[in-house]
C-alpha cells in the first residue's frame, strides 16, 4: 500500500500536470508534428524564448480584441482575439485572458457552444503545471506514504526510500518556481 502511495504521490507531481498540460495547451509551430511520447513532445513543454515581435503583435491584437468587445463588436473581437494563440501559444496568461474574452465575444455573438469550448478550455490548460493543486495533493500522498513507512517496521517502502521524497519535492519545488508557475 505504501509503494502505491508513494507512486500515487510522484505522479500526482510528475505525471499528472505534465499529461494535462500537454493535453490543453496550445501548440507551437511544429508541435503539432510531435507524437505525445517523443523527445520532441517533451521538449515542447519545456520552456522557450520568446519571439519579441510574435509578442508585440499578440499584446496589440488583445488590444483590438478587448476594444472591439467593449464596443460589443463580436465578430471583429473573435478576429482580432483568435490570432494570439497562433502568434504565442505557450504564453500561459496572454492566452488565457484571449480565451476568456474570446468566451465572452462568442456569447455576445449568440454560439453558445463556442462559448462553452472557450471556457472550457481556458479551464483545463490551467489544470496543467501551473495549478497548484497537483502539488499539494502531491505532497499529502507523499507525506502520507513516508508516515506509513515509518510506522510499518515491514512495509515494502523503506525510510530510507522514503527519505528521498524531501530532496525531489525541493527540487520540484524549484523547478517550478523557475520554470512553471511565472509567465515571465
Amino acid at each position: 500500500m505504501t509503494v502505491a502511495k508513494a507512486a500515487l504521490a510522484l505522479g500526482e507531481a510528475l505525471a499528472f500536470p505534465w499529461l494535462t498540460e500537454a493535453a490543453t495547451r496550445p501548440r507551437a509551430n511544429g508541435d503539432e508534428d510531435a507524437r505525445t511520447g517523443t523527445r520532441a513532445w517533451f521538449a515542447s513543454l519545456l520552456p522557450a524564448e520568446r519571439d519579441a515581435r510574435a509578442m508585440e503583435e499578440a499584446v496589440a491584437a488583445l488590444a483590438r480584441g478587448e476594444r472591439a468587445l467593449g464596443e460589443k463588436n463580436a465578430k471583429a473581437a473573435i478576429e482580432a482575439l483568435s490570432k494570439i494563440e497562433t502568434l504565442v501559444p505557450r504564453e500561459y496568461k496572454l492566452n488565457q485572458r484571449a480565451g476568456l474574452l474570446l468566451s465572452e465575444a462568442y456569447k455576445l455573438a449568440g454560439d453558445n457552444a463556442r462559448y462553452l469550448e472557450y471556457k472550457n478550455r481556458v479551464w483545463w490548460w490551467g489544470r496543467g503545471l501551473r495549478w497548484p493543486g497537483w502539488y499539494i495533493i502531491a505532497y499529502l500522498s507523499a507525506r502520507s506514504a513516508y508516515f506509513d513507512a515509518k510506522e510499518d517496521d515491514e512495509a515494502a517502502f523503506s525510510m530510507s526510500e522514503a527519505g528521498v521524497v524531501a530532496p525531489l519535492w525541493v527540487g520540484l519545488l524549484f523547478l517550478l518556481v523557475e520554470y512553471g508557475l511565472p509567465d515571465y
